[in-house]
């Protein structure tokens, strides 16, 4: 009785990693019929692993006592200790007023710039002047 017991154990575990095996296989072989797509899917996830994943090991600088000479692994942790001496401060209103001005102020200055400027070329009539002041307006922007 025992041992029909430990067959049927058995052969459930074996149907169970069959199974596992059988979807594992599919998956296989979709990736491999696929392989073309993957394969231009790769540059977008370098990208992204390169430029979006690994900067992110730097936001725990901002937990850590940082020393330069340690680098980013050997500095101790020492939790929101700069954050409350950020929010204790007794500038951090002042700095924050200072910040949130300078960025409403170039919404609103920087932001209908561009367009006004469109607005008034598209009025010119002579052509080449027109050309000759979009290339000369827009060329800060491809030489930085």
């Amino acid at each position: 009785m025992q041992e029909q017991n430990n067959m049927q154990v058995s052969v459930k575990i074996n149907a169970k990693y069959t199974g596992y095996n059988k979807k594992f296989r599919k998956l296989l072989i979709n990736v491999y019929k696929h392989r073309y797509y993957y394969l231009l899917l790769t540059p977008v996830l370098l990208y992204f692993i390169i430029f979006h994943y690994i900067p992110m090991y730097g936001v725990t600088l901002a937990f850590k006592e940082f020393n330069f000479k340690l680098g980013i692994l050997k500095n101790p942790w020492i939790g929101f200790h700069n954050f409350s001496r950020l929010f204790e401060s007794k500038s951090f209103w002042e700095v924050t007023f200072n910040t949130l001005t300078i960025s409403l102020l170039k919404l609103i200055f920087n932001f209908p710039a561009p367009i006004i400027l469109a607005l008034l070329l598209n009025e010119i009539p002579n052509l080449k002047f027109k050309k000759f002041v979009q290339t000369v307006s827009y060329m800060p922007h491809f030489l930085s």
